[in-house]
């Protein structure tokens, strides 16, 4: 039996030689493709907790906002509800950070590493004064034109 062989560049190759090339070739493009896709969702699977970390803040904002301005025997649930929003937030930022480095944009992995730490931060500060106006147990003036 006489193999087949295929001439290329001056050099001659079995055919199932060029062949089992060609078959990488395809194999590489899906590669290519496969990661592209694998990129594409892990931005969305930092993008969509980070949008998590970015409504605790919107909790503990508000609940600083309503400290000493409400009903002081209930004043606990917003020391719990800043509690409870921190708590998500360090979760929701800590899938944001695992999935950045899929994400294979560098730029991009900075940004939002930065956004989060600052978001993250932000909630503890706002958090700690939410929890020292509950605990001080004093009410204290609603701001000029609010309410």
């Amino acid at each position: 039996m006489q193999e087949m062989r295929v001439e290329a560049i001056g050099v001659k190759f079995p055919a199932l030689a060029l062949e089992l090339v060609d078959r990488r070739q395809d194999l590489f493009a899906v590669d290519l493709e496969a990661l592209a896709a694998l990129q594409r969702a892990a931005r969305t699977a930092a993008e969509v907790p980070l949008a998590c970390v970015e409504a605790c803040r919107a909790v503990v904002v508000a609940a600083e906002s309503l400290a000493g301005r409400s009903n002081l025997n209930a004043s606990s649930d917003l020391a719990v509800a800043c509690l409870l929003a921190g708590a998500a937030a360090q979760g929701a930022g800590a899938n944001v950070l695992v999935n950045l480095p899929a994400v294979g944009d560098d730029a991009f992995a900075q940004e939002m590493r930065i956004r989060v730490t600052s978001l993250l931060e932000q909630i503890e500060s706002i958090s700690a004064a939410t929890r020292s106006i509950v605990g001080s147990g004093q009410l204290r003036p609603v701001p000029a034109g609010a309410g």
